[in-house]
């Protein structure tokens, strides 16, 4: 009788305790093993904010830096959004297609100009030309036209341009009710998922999206890690933070709590990525990898303000219909002066000797989401990039371009990625993307020094274009 009592007094104070939060996600936790378990907190509030805060200050002009910064409590300051909007108009241009054109787009879009009069263009108009008049679409090229038309009401060329696009990508759903391009289902899944959320009340849309989170969930979520894997990847065979911002940030902007484990008793997605931030904010690619990468930290920023938006209902990160708010300050944490704090729950599970694995041990840890005050940067200009500016250059002249067997090779930071075999356009800095490309050509050029050079065409599915030799490692 004590005994049932003491249960009775207990979970009455659990409810009092918690009952007054307005931002809870709740699991119920395993009952099947009752060993000890330790406390593993995540508090994905702080993480964001301390890696939005290691991209705040930066030369921000790469469109994947301003939209982290943008979604972030931070924001995107006035001088960031000048910066960026100075590259995007030395990138438009009449030779301007493809994928470029559709980042450029979703780049327009974020900081709040009209893609369809940009410079004295109409890039709409130019995107669904080249759509309707081209036989087949590339898949990213598909994905991102998807995004970029989704960013706001275009007219009705537009609207049926997306439909059509939308339509033939479900078509390309697989037996494994996901999307898979060059080798990488969880990266390309979460891709298209991050297009679809924006256009669920199209035909077979939903349904799309519910067999593509049961086939993650069956295929390659990790319970005992939260992470998203795929066994038979080229770039990546163990957990990585890429894979799991990609699909974090998709299934989040579907509906999906990725703040709790997938499946009873999992590690929650969130747990995983936050797991790969370093002391600096940054974010490293793979857990053994020493420092960070430029792009795993971009990405995994957008997942957790992805993430966020979930938690808030604000719908998708790339949807920039309504009005621009102007950025404040994170305000300090209340919640021990009186203020209202909102906390979160996160399962995450602990194991100890006494765990076996059909019986993973649970706990529930309650984590006070709280926005991270720092001293911000954004209306100061920060340092310029040594002997590195994005932009034209002086086209070289192409002694020989020839396909090679294809190989995989990851980029040294230090160089440019080059648009075109030309190369009279630096568009990316190496050490953004850093990460596993496919190479396919190799080109000799003469330099405008008048030396011989070699460089590669490396591209997946986050970026492509020309690279130096001297900047490719070959992995094999």
């Amino acid at each position: 009788m004590k005994k049932k009592l003491f249960y009775f007094i207990f979970s009455v104070l659990v409810v009092l305790g918690l009952g007054s939060t307005s931002a809870v996600a709740t699991e119920t936790p395993s009952t099947s093993n009752s060993s000890a378990t330790s406390v593993k907190t995540v508090d994905y509030l702080a993480a964001l904010n301390k890696g939005a805060n290691s991209i705040n200050g930066s030369d921000v002009g790469e469109i994947w830096q301003a939209l982290a910064l943008k979604t972030s409590p931070i924001g995107l300051s006035e001088y960031q959004k000048n910066v960026t909007q100075k590259i995007l108009s030395q990138s438009v241009s009449d030779k301007l297609s493809g994928t470029e054109l559709e980042k450029t787009i979703i780049g327009v879009a974020l900081i709040g100009e009209n893609p369809a009069d940009f410079q004295g263009q109409n890039l709409i108009k130019k995107l669904t030309d080249e759509i309707n008049t081209t036989s087949k679409i590339p898949f990213f090229s598909e994905i991102y036209a998807i995004i970029a038309l989704s960013t706001n009401d275009y007219g009705e060329v537009s609207a049926q341009t997306k439909a059509v696009l939308i339509s033939d990508l479900l078509k390309q759903q697989n037996s494994k009710d996901v999307w898979e391009a060059l080798s990488s289902p969880t990266d390309s899944t979460g891709m298209v998922l991050q297009a679809l959320a924006m256009n669920k009340t199209l035909p077979n849309v939903q349904t799309a999206i519910d067999k593509a989170i049961a086939g993650v969930k069956k295929n390659y979520y990790n319970p005992a890690t939260g992470d998203f894997i795929d066994p038979t990847s080229p770039f990546s065979k163990v957990g990585n933070s890429n894979s799991d911002a990609m699909l974090i940030t998709g299934l989040a902007a579907c509906g999906v709590d990725v703040g709790m484990g997938l499946t009873s008793g999992g590690v929650s997605p969130i747990a995983a990525l936050v797991g790969y931030q370093t002391s600096t904010g940054e974010f490293k690619w793979q857990m053994d990898q020493e420092g960070s990468m430029a792009m795993a930290t971009e990405q995994a920023v957008y997942a957790l303000d992805q993430y966020d938006y979930f938690k808030n209902n604000k719908g998708s990160i790339f949807n920039f219909k309504k009005a621009s708010v102007t950025p404040v300050t994170p305000s300090e944490d209340n919640s021990d002066k009186g203020g209202k704090a909102n906390p979160i729950v996160i399962v995450v599970p602990q194991t100890n000797s006494q765990t076996t694995p059909s019986s993973p041990a649970t706990t529930t840890t309650v984590v006070t989401r709280t926005v991270v005050s720092k001293t911000q940067k954004n209306n100061s200009k920060p340092s310029a990039k040594k002997n590195l500016k994005l932009g034209k250059k002086t086209p070289v002249k192409v002694i020989k371009n020839q396909k090679i067997k294809t190989r995989i090779g990851k980029l040294k930071a230090g160089s440019y990625i080059y648009r075109n075999s030309r190369l009279s356009y630096a568009a990316h800095y190496t050490k953004n993307y850093r990460g596993a490309k496919y190479v396919t050509r190799r080109m000799m050029v003469r330099t405008r020094t008048g030396k011989k050079a070699v460089f590669y065409y490396v591209h997946n599915h986050y970026v492509s274009g020309w690279v130096r030799s001297r900047y490719v490692n070959f992995v094999k």
